[in-house]
Order: C-alpha cells, then sequence, then structure tokens
C-alpha cells in the first residue's frame, strides 16, 4: 500500500477524481458547483487543492480559494476552505486532517491573512485553531395578508445585458463593508449563483437601476437545501440618502416575500449582514422572528503580527494629516491580544460573502 500527501497535479485526470470524489461526498451539489473550483477560479493552483492518495486513488482533499476582501479602507486576502472530503471508507484514518494541516500552510506560505470555512463539526477544526464566528442571522415567517408596502421605486427581474449596472452597484455598496468579497470579472462568471445573476431590480422615476436583491429559494450555492423556504441572499444600492436606502429595500424585501409566498413557502431567511436599511425594510413583515447564532462558520487569523503592521502606514499617515505629533505608532507584544480581538470585531460587524 502506498501513501502520499500532496498538491493535486495540474492533469485532467486528477482533476476528475477530485470532481468525483466531491460529488460522492456532497450529493446535495452538482458537478458543475464544484468543476468551478478547477475552470472558473483564475486564482486557481495546484497546491491550492491538497489531496492524500492512496495506491494512485485520491481519496482525501482539502481545497482554498483565494479572494480579495474589504476590511474599511484595508484589503485583506482571504483563504475560503472548502471541500474538505474522504471517501466513507477511508475515513477516521487521519488522511484529511493531514491535508487540513497542509493546506494551512500553504495559506500561510503565500501570505492570506485569514482563512474561513463552514462546518457541522466545529470541534474537528478547533483542534487547529479555528474559532467560531459571533454573527447572527435572521428568519421568520411571512405575516398573515401580507401586502407589499408602496414606494415610488418599480421592482423587475433583471436582464442579461443590465449585469454591468448590477456589478457596479455591487462595487460600490461592498467597497468598504468588511469581509465583502471584492468581485472581479471572471468571479461574477464563475461564481455567482444563478438567483444573483438574475436578481430583482429597483428602478428609479427615470428609469435608471439603483438597487438590487437575490434570493435562492430552495437552494444555497448550488447545493439543495434540507427546508424550502425564501430569504435574502444579496442586497446592493447606489444610493447613499438613509430614507431613500430604506425605501428601495422595502421594495425589493417585498417583492422577495411576494415570490415567496408564490412559491408555496412562508418562511423567510436573511442571509446577508443585517444593515440599518434591511433591519427597517423587515420591521412588521415577519412572525415568530428570531436570531440565530452562526454556529458552522469559523474563522483562524494566519499571520497576525503581520497584518496587525501592515495597518501601521495608514495609521500613521492619518495621525501626521490630523496634526498630531509625528511619533512611531507601534503595537506593544502585550497589547497583540486586544488588538487581535478589535481587529476580529471589525470583521464580524457587517457580515460575509466568502464565495
Amino acid at each position: 500500500m502506498s501513501l502520499e500527501f500532496r498538491a493535486v497535479k495540474d492533469t485532467e485526470d486528477e482533476k476528475q477524481q477530485c470532481l468525483a470524489l466531491w460529488c460522492a461526498v456532497f450529493g446535495g451539489a452538482s458537478y458543475d458547483y464544484f468543476a468551478r473550483y478547477f475552470y472558473g477560479d483564475t486564482e486557481w493552483l495546484p497546491y491550492y487543492t491538497q489531496v492524500a492518495v492512496l495506491d494512485d486513488k485520491i481519496v482525501s482533499s482539502v481545497s482554498t480559494v483565494k479572494r480579495t476582501v474589504a476590511c474599511g479602507d484595508f484589503r485583506l486576502t482571504m483563504g475560503g476552505v472548502a471541500n474538505v472530503s474522504t471517501y466513507e471508507e477511508h475515513r477516521g484514518k487521519g488522511y484529511n486532517m493531514e491535508c487540513l494541516k497542509r493546506i494551512v500552510v500553504v495559506m500561510e506560505a503565500d501570505a492570506f491573512d485569514f482563512t474561513t470555512l463552514g462546518t457541522g463539526i466545529p470541534p474537528y477544526y478547533a483542534k487547529i485553531g479555528y474559532e467560531l464566528e459571533k454573527t447572527t442571522h435572521l428568519s421568520g415567517a411571512i405575516i398573515e395578508n401580507f401586502t407589499p408596502r408602496e414606494t415610488n421605486y418599480r421592482i423587475r427581474s433583471a436582464t442579461p445585458e443590465e449585469g454591468p449596472e448590477i456589478q457596479e452597484i455591487y462595487r460600490v455598496y461592498n467597497e468598504k463593508r468588511p469581509i465583502a468579497v471584492q468581485r472581479d470579472e471572471s468571479y461574477w462568471r464563475g461564481w455567482v449563483t444563478k438567483s444573483a445573476e438574475a436578481p430583482l431590480v429597483a428602478l428609479d422615476s427615470s428609469g435608471k437601476i439603483v438597487a438590487y436583491a437575490a434570493t435562492a429559494i430552495g437552494s444555497f450555492h448550488g447545493s439543495s437545501m434540507d427546508d424550502d423556504h425564501g430569504g435574502l441572499s444579496e442586497f446592493g444600492t447606489r444610493l447613499t440618502d438613509p430614507q431613500e436606502k430604506n425605501l428601495v429595500a422595502i421594495s425589493l424585501i417585498d417583492s422577495l416575500m411576494s415570490l415567496t409566498l408564490a412559491n408555496g413557502n412562508r418562511q423567510f431567511h436573511v442571509d446577508i449582514a443585517l444593515e440599518s436599511e434591511i433591519l427597517s425594510a423587515l420591521e412588521g413583515t415577519l412572525t415568530d422572528s428570531k436570531y440565530s447564532p452562526e454556529e458552522g462558520s469559523m474563522i483562524r487569523l494566519l499571520h497576525r503580527d503581520n497584518l496587525l503592521k501592515s495597518s501601521l502606514f495608514e495609521l500613521n499617515e492619518r495621525w501626521a494629516k490630523a496634526g498630531k505629533p509625528v511619533w512611531p505608532l507601534r503595537y506593544a507584544r502585550e497589547r497583540l491580544g486586544v488588538v487581535r480581538r478589535r481587529v476580529w470585531r471589525l470583521c464580524e460587524t457587517s457580515g460575509r460573502d466568502r464565495s
């Protein structure tokens, strides 16, 4: 018996072996969903997928996707861990844990700032330094006799030709929102779910698109869900006035709720950051609403010291521009833990998009 741990080879045979493994382990997702990791991601490199090869067959694997995300005025490099999988007959032998350890080393070597993942078994990943995020999701049942509220915005489905306009709204809305992926053209082409490719758009009185929203009824990122529901999975607007943002959010959310009811569902989930305009628009629309803690998303900082020090340049410039004494700003070693927690909270306050 021969066993080795290594990066997947950049060959069609090994890519297809990985795809067969992922489809077998994650039965609710399609071949096309997983194929994006190899054929739809311009950041892909062979060593971003680590595998266990037993007698020339890939039996376990872990992947990471490299993403640039916002964190206020800063840009960070995130590694989204995915495709953590082992054939059932080969589980319990430590193959996958070794692949996980190797992928963390890869992300550290490529200077990723932090890494995230979603799981149903947090203690497994806690063994290698991952911690649960402290975020919540809102869900509830749409009220009886729901009636869309009147606003000055007209809602309709987007057309394929309006894709660039929607992408620009996303860019503007998410330019500084913590942990929002900074999407390039290849990301929109290869990674955005169908519901977000053809979302609802809001038009003002002049016919200009000023906002959009997407839902994924009965599915999430290409995978089938255990329960059938509607919800809000993406929102963006170019409007800046708080009142107008609230009104356009009302128009879009009411339209999504109407769509949910038309599909025979009443449960409505909000799977994005609970910004003020979203909370305002949801007020009075749900019964039995509850905030559920995020139980499966985990995060781990990688190059902690380098991440913190990288912020010093801009902070020093701000200090100087404010007319303060130009003394160097440093993080004392004993204060790194406090600063780490502050960076963590910043990354948790405003939701995330980590596809």
